[in-house]
Parts: C-alpha cells; structure tokens; sequence
C-alpha cells in the first residue's frame, strides 16, 4: 500500500477569522493559500560595532528588491512580474518567488545614513553601523572602591 500526501488549502469556512485577522495585521502572515506574500527568513547579528541583516531572497535579481528608511522603519521590498508562459502549461508546481515586504524596527544605536546592503546568490545583506556614542559606550572602565 502506498500513502500518497494530500495537502489542500484551508478553506475560508474552515479558518478562524480572528487568528487569520491577526496574523495578516500583526505578522503580515497570510494563511489563506491564494495570497502571495510570504516572508522570507532573516538572521540578525550583532557585533562590536555593528549589526547585520542577512534576507533570504532566492528567485530573486538585484533590481528587484528595494531597500527603504520610513521613519524608524526598515523596509525591504520585492517585487517579481507575474510569469505568463504561452508556450507550455504547468503540469505541476511547488516553488516560484512571490512578493515581499518585511518591515525591522531600528533602533536608536544606528548611524541611518552609514547602512549599506549587498545582494549576492539570494542572500541580501544589510549592514548597520552603530553610532559612534553607542561604540565608545560599550567598553569603559570601572573604578573600584
């Protein structure tokens, strides 16, 4: 016997409307299958002088993802044309880049006018340099008494 996986969408009957409802204003996560946006999966580090933002974007160009500063909001957008084939018709389908928008709160340690960003195999990197205050108020020294 073989088991065959199914996996259907969750029907609009069958969601709780107050979940989905917070999720899809909270999160930005959407439960319903025919939306497309998802978001991607970001890692965030900190060193000594700085923090890094690393996106997971793959399917994704260059040219395609914008990176913008709303107050102190970090928004990172991407947006991919709809794929129209006319010469084949898909028998099956399991990936394909679907819109985005993440949004990082920044923090007041952040010197906004120094970040810089690279997109490189499907990753974008996002650096931002903290303050210099906030450097040299890491490392002080501490009397004894």
């Amino acid at each position: 016997m073989n088991v065959i996986r199914f996996n259907r969408p969750v029907s609009a009957a069958f969601r709780n409307n107050l979940v989905d409802e917070l999720l899809n204003s909270v999160w930005n996560y959407p439960l319903a299958a025919n939306q497309k946006s998802v978001l991607p999966q970001a890692n965030i580090y900190e060193t000594s002088d700085d923090f890094l933002l690393e996106l997971l974007a793959p399917g994704f160009e260059k040219d395609q993802v914008k990176i913008s500063i709303d107050k102190n909001l970090l928004v990172i957008k991407a947006e991919v044309a709809e794929r129209t084939n006319t010469e084949y018709l898909y028998s099956h389908v399991e990936f394909s880049a679907n819109n985005f928008e993440r949004k990082f709160q920044l923090s007041e340690k952040i010197d906004v006018e120094k970040i810089e960003a690279k997109f490189k195999n499907g990753v974008l990197q996002v650096r931002l340099p903290k303050k210099v205050a906030e450097k040299q108020k890491l490392i002080r020294e501490i009397e004894i008494a």
